[in-house]
């Protein structure tokens, strides 16, 4: 074992987890990690702890990028805290101990291995993966000392402090994926140049671009309607009409101020509204204001598809591959939405078309292996395109949801059709599992533009 690094056994005998606890960088390695159920960091310097967190979350394994990790008792900023699964209380260790051996047993239940993706799906997936082994949001953080404002648990902890907004650019895509759902709580403005969202912003000459001006009234004399700069009208101690020479006493009677303009000091051109800049405060690019990129900052959570995708990966599912002889009928998620989307155009006036949703309840599901889950929904695939008319459509792209398009048929005929399906899936599930309780659930849509094919 590795000097500085200790395993300690916490708690009762009969919990056997064993905490590793880590004082340095250079102590976190996969030999010392394998065996251990979590990790306490042993500082509390929140650089350390940073760069600490970098490394575990980048390595190549889950059993090592997913460990639980917890900080010993202290004051820490929020932006650490919300970074690890809690801080160590050692007169209250209990929960701590069950809180460990939960995260544990749901990051056995991930069968996806990362390390064949590019960075980015790789990212995404293995955020997925923690959302769904800790059972939580994605919620954004304000951290000061992050390039965005925002840092986010886990994530931000992938990506290089140099390159943060690439973090909302994939999350974005997660949600156009359908993995992700979202719901905004800011909006920042970057930088063209660096992708920073902290600026100074100041006015500027609109000529020459100098920030040395001077804001100056305009005056407005009643009588003779003239208005112009207050500098215009001084004499000495006096206000004077510059146009008809009147002396100005009262303001509000012999005259008003309306407005104000900019008086550049450096090339003397006025103007009434002066341009606005942003200075990146990271870099020092002068931004023109409509140039800034505006990003929302979202807070996002698991989809039933992000969930699966984070239990067995992004390998797409070849649904005809559940099927020994091949049927028209039976297409990917991608044509059947296309052949759905020409059905809307298509039957304009006429009775329009449904979309019945088949979902089967996880937890058939969640004790097979691979090829159990496969043959189960090969039979039910099976069973259903028997009941569906010659030009129906049948797309899968969860294990444990069906989609099938139905053109042209009125509600009471697609009633029927559902309690067909319904009593027919569940005699698969009774006869395959002996599973007596209905756990299959169907919805109707209505095939109109506003059906949002991706939320379904």
């Amino acid at each position: 074992m590795s000097e500085g690094v200790g395993k300690t056994k916490i708690g009762r005998p009969k919990g056997n987890q064993a905490f590793m606890h880590v004082h340095k960088l250079d102590q976190l390695n996969e030999s010392e990690m394998f065996d251990c159920s979590a990790l306490i960091l042993d500082t509390h310097r929140p650089p350390e702890i940073n760069r600490m967190l970098r490394q575990i979350r980048r390595m190549r394994y889950k059993n090592f990028y997913l460990k639980p990790v917890f900080l010993n008792p202290g004051k820490y900023p929020r932006e650490i805290t919300e970074m690890v699964d809690g801080i160590l209380d050692v007169g209250e260790i209990e929960p701590t101990m069950k809180h460990v051996a939960e995260i544990n047993t749901v990051i056995r239940e991930v069968r996806s291995v990362t390390s064949k993706y590019s960075f980015s799906e790789s990212t995404i997936v293995k955020t997925l993966q923690y959302l769904f082994t800790r059972k939580k949001e994605l919620s954004p953080i304000r951290n000061r000392k992050n390039k965005l404002g925002y840092s986010f648990p886990y994530i931000s902890n992938i990506l290089p402090e140099s390159d943060q907004a690439t973090l909302l650019t994939i999350l974005e895509k997660a949600c156009d994926d359908g993995l992700l759902k979202k719901e905004i709580v800011d909006r920042i403005n970057l930088c063209k140049n660096c992708e920073g969202s902290y600026h100074h912003f100041r006015e500027v000459c609109a000529k020459c671009n100098s920030l040395n001006l001077t804001p100056v009234d305009l005056m407005h004399h009643f009588r003779c309607a003239y208005i112009g700069p207050s500098p215009d009208f001084k004499q000495g101690s006096k206000l004077v009409c510059p146009k008809c020479d009147k002396e100005l006493r009262h303001i509000g009677i012999d005259y008003d101020k309306p407005s104000e303009i900019y008086e550049c000091n450096d090339c003397h051109h006025q103007t009434q509204q002066a341009e606005m800049r942003a200075s990146c405060v990271d870099c020092g690019t002068e931004n023109e204001l409509q140039y800034l990129t505006t990003r929302n900052v979202n807070k996002y959570s698991l989809t039933a598809y992000g969930e699966e995708i984070a239990e067995f990966g992004l390998q797409k599912m070849d649904i005809e591959k559940f099927i020994p002889v091949k049927d028209r009928r039976i297409v990917t998620p991608e044509t059947w939405t296309v052949i759905a989307e020409q059905e809307i155009l298509r039957q304009k006036s006429r009775t329009k078309g449904k979309v019945i949703k088949i979902v089967i309840d996880k937890s058939v599901f969640l004790p097979m292996n691979q090829r159990k889950r496969e043959d189960l929904k090969k039979e039910l695939l099976k069973e259903l395109i028997s009941y569906v008319r010659p030009f129906d459509t049948i797309t899968s792209k969860l294990r444990s949801e069906m989609l099938v398009l139905m053109p042209e048929i009125k509600a009471e005929a697609a009633e029927k059709y559902i309690e067909v399906f319904q009593f027919n899936l569940q005699k698969v599930l009774t006869d395959n599992l002996l599973l007596e309780k209905n756990l299959i659930r169907i919805q109707m849509h209505l095939l109109t533009e506003e059906l949002e094919f991706k939320d379904l």
